[in-house]
């Protein structure tokens, strides 16, 4: 559908549709190896919080992207490319927000109610996180903001925690 529906509809309703579809597997990343028990194992060896983080993060950038692709495909090709940098920036940044949320807070719930309330606003007024112009410039550049921050506070989490492993004192 969002290869054949107009723009307008594929980023104000598809593309918020598709990504509702999605929050399962997102709510997923971050706290499924802190309730398997996963993350105890990986604290035995040398980097493997860290690599963890960044390849969870590849995969889940790779499906939002996916999902992302149709949308920000014809945005490109239509000259949109303000609109394109917003549709990819927002597609990297749904991963990292929930890893960073899910390895956080130790469970899927509150980026699931985070992000409900998103796509309930993004499905009822669109402009707000897909908007047309050069505000679309600006919607990127916070997407990227968030998505360094997001990443870099549970990679200083998962070093804290990967030190405090080896090393009980201060």
């Amino acid at each position: 559908a969002t290869c054949l529906a107009p723009t307008d509809v594929g980023i104000s309703v598809l593309l918020p549709t598709l990504y509702g579809w999605a929050i399962l597997p997102f709510s997923a990343m971050g706290s499924e190896e802190k309730t398997s028990g996963m993350d105890a194992l990986y604290r035995t060896v040398s980097g493997a919080p860290v690599r963890q983080v960044l390849a969870a993060y590849t995969a889940g950038a790779a499906f939002s992207l996916l999902l992302a692709a149709p949308v920000a495909v014809r945005l490109g090709l239509s000259g949109q490319t303000a609109a394109f940098a917003a549709v990819l920036a927002w597609a990297l940044m749904v991963p990292a927000v929930a890893i960073a949320l899910g390895g956080l807070t130790r469970g899927p719930r509150p980026f699931q109610i985070i992000f409900i309330i998103v796509m309930y606003v993004a499905l009822n007024m669109p402009a707000t996180f897909f908007p047309m112009g050069a505000a679309a410039w600006v919607n990127a550049a916070v997407y990227l903001v968030v998505t360094a921050a997001a990443l870099t506070l549970l990679l200083a989490d998962r070093l804290r925690a990967h030190r405090l492993a080896f090393c009980p004192w201060p």
